[in-house]
């Protein structure tokens, strides 16, 4: 690396560098790994998504998974296999800042490419309802592309984190797991979690990304499903009636009104306080917080990255 070349100059040269890496060691097959997913995942969801709250919520933390996942093996590698090179070449002039900078710059042109194949593949079995609304830019494709983009790169940046701290490729693959778990148990959809731990979802990308795609969604303009199910039942006339028959002839029928009315309270009640969450209120703000965060972890994590390969002289490994 020329040492007079400034940090733009370098990050640039080092970005055509990875770009040359990307097509001679055949890193294009991430791009297909992605679209693979991303069907696997577009045809088990079908047009289940938007039929209730509970498959809305469950369908968006699968959604968010895979493309937590297509980020971090994006680049869980990239940095710890080449720290010879860095280490040797930062003694020569290497700007850490530039480095990291082209490997930022690049790894959002891979999400990109990686967004729009993850979006197509969805759509081919996806039917998004009226009930998605475009909250920010007035499409709803539009605004969930911007959220997939940023769920991948935020995991992407993160790994790349990574792989400025540990020393091998072989840690970095030991340490993925883990980083898929914590993010896949700390969303704070699928397990119902409070107090102290509670605060730590936080902390994940996979919260926010699942944030954003319900408030877009409409989440609390769904149904229920435990509605869904009273409401069938209610609909079976003949079941309904028989039973409640039963129910008048033992307690009369002053006690049996009293008692649906105490039914329907309870369930109402239920819905109120279980299943409407503010946080996937569709209002702009709501979305627009889950972006800036998503971006800022994304930052956050690069320049931790860079903190760490500062230090890389002093690495005796």
């Amino acid at each position: 690396m020329n040492n007079r070349r400034g940090r733009i100059g370098q990050t640039f040269v080092y970005f055509e560098k990875f770009l040359r890496i990307f097509f001679y060691e055949k890193g294009w097959k991430n791009i297909i790994f992605a679209g693979v997913i991303s069907l696997l995942i577009a045809f088990v969801i079908g047009n289940n998504m938007f039929y209730n709250k509970e498959n809305l919520t469950g369908y968006s933390f699968t959604m968010i998974s895979a493309c937590i996942w297509i980020g971090i093996f994006n680049s869980i590698q990239n940095i710890c296999k080449e720290r010879a090179i860095i280490k040797r070449e930062h003694r020569s002039g290497l700007h850490i800042t530039s480095y990291m900078a082209a490997h930022m710059l690049f790894q959002a042109l891979l999400c990109l490419v990686e967004m729009i194949v993850f979006v197509v593949c969805c759509s081919i079995a996806i039917d998004f309802p009226d009930t998605c609304v475009g909250l920010v830019t007035g499409n709803f494709i539009v605004d969930f592309c911007i959220t997939i983009f940023l769920c991948i790169y935020a995991a992407d940046v993160l790994a790349l984190c990574v792989s400025a701290i540990v020393k091998d490729p072989k840690t970095a693959m030991t340490v993925m797991p883990f980083l898929l778990i914590f993010q896949l148990i700390f969303s704070g959809s699928m397990l119902n979690l409070a107090g102290p731990v509670e605060k730590v979802t936080n902390a994940t990308i996979s919260r926010w990304g699942i944030t954003a795609i319900c408030a877009e969604s409409n989440y609390n303009e769904l149904q229920a499903s435990t509605g869904i199910v009273m409401e069938r039942m209610l609909k079976n006339a003949d079941s309904y009636k028989e039973l409640r028959a039963q129910m008048v002839a033992l307690e009369g029928e002053k006690v049996v009104k009293e008692k649906e009315k105490e039914m329907f309270a309870e369930f109402e009640e239920y819905l109120k306080t279980q299943t409407i969450k503010e946080r996937f209120d569709a209002i702009v703000d709501n979305v627009i917080r889950c972006w800036v965060l998503l971006a800022v972890f994304a930052l956050l994590y690069g320049f931790v990255g860079i903190l760490f390969l500062k230090r890389i002289d002093k690495d005796k490994r």
